[in-house]
């Protein structure tokens, strides 16, 4: 656990677990509740980016590796950037955007299809990483493969993810209520421990910038990621900018950033998210960029 993350703690989350009902023929669903102290309201989306991650086990009854929430507090108000899970192949990020639909890629130009974001997915040896759509479990589309951005031999940019207001981010509930079926009592009870297990010992990182802007800005989220075990922030003297590469301006002049090392159990590596708030407005709800990207 990094000296940052022990800095952000502000409470436990915990699960509630309900009773185990069975619906017929043997067939059983429990409900959990997953409190988070810092939340506002209940949830009752299984589309959220909290339940998201469990879907291959809630549904298939697969193992799905360690989980860590990502937070983003502004004022008083949280809302859940998005969840990592270290699999045993990759790393994943599900971002938590109110609206997944992506309308171009980089790499693909302007899409004909409607697809919606699911998660990415970054290989072992941190250079390549793709999108998986929503689609592709019903229909097998996906959009093509990217790279990231070499720093260093052991630094990368994975991506820079650009949001137009906090409103496009899931905002985090006090409860959230995750749903669990099963053929069979016994393996109900398997996948609800494994459920508890994806997250034990896991530390939730609140990611926060307090500086704000008179004039419209946009909020700005640099994704880079490292082989070693961070313990102090890297240098890395350019802003990476969303809007600064869509509108192919000159870099905007941002004074102040605020930066996140994020250790995530069963990776060798570590995590470490910059944020800013960088003068003008966003055409689209939300902007993703590879790594590449940036030449």
């Amino acid at each position: 656990m990094s000296k940052d993350e022990l800095k952000n703690i502000l409470g436990v989350s915990t699960f509630h677990t309900n009773s185990f009902t069975e619906i017929e023929n043997n067939h059983w669903k429990l409900d959990v509740d997953y409190i988070f102290p810092y939340g506002q309201n209940e949830s009752t989306n299984q589309e959220s980016v909290l339940v998201k991650p469990f879907r291959s086990l809630l549904t298939e009854g697969k193992l799905i590796g360690k989980l860590k929430y990502i937070f983003y507090q502004e004022g008083k108000v949280f809302f859940t950037l998005g969840t990592l899970v270290k699999s045993k192949k990759y790393l994943l990020f599900f971002p938590g955007l109110v609206t997944t639909k992506l309308t171009k890629s980089p790499a693909d130009g302007e899409l004909n299809d409607i697809l919606h974001i699911d998660h990415f997915s970054l290989e072992p040896n941190l250079r390549k990483w793709h999108i998986t759509m929503k689609e592709k479990r019903t229909e097998g589309k996906r959009v093509k493969s990217k790279n990231t951005k070499r720093l260093s031999d052991t630094l990368f940019l994975w991506f820079v993810l650009g949001v137009k207001s906090t409103d496009k981010l899931e905002k985090t509930p006090k409860k959230q209520n995750i749903v669990i079926q099963s053929p069979n009592f016994s393996d109900l009870k398997r996948r609800h421990k494994e459920m508890i297990n994806s997250r034990k010992n896991s530390i939730f990182h609140i990611t926060k910038f307090d500086h704000n802007l008179k004039e419209n800005y946009y909020l700005n989220y640099e994704f880079f990621v490292s082989k070693e075990k961070l313990v102090d922030y890297p240098i890395i003297e350019t802003i990476y900018t969303a809007k600064h590469l869509s509108s192919n301006k000159e870099l905007p002049h941002v004074e102040k950033s605020r930066s996140h090392i994020l250790s995530i159990n069963d990776f060798s590596g570590s995590l470490y998210v910059r944020i800013t708030k960088n003068p003008g407005i966003l055409e689209e709800d939300a902007v993703i960029i590879p790594g590449i990207d940036y030449t």
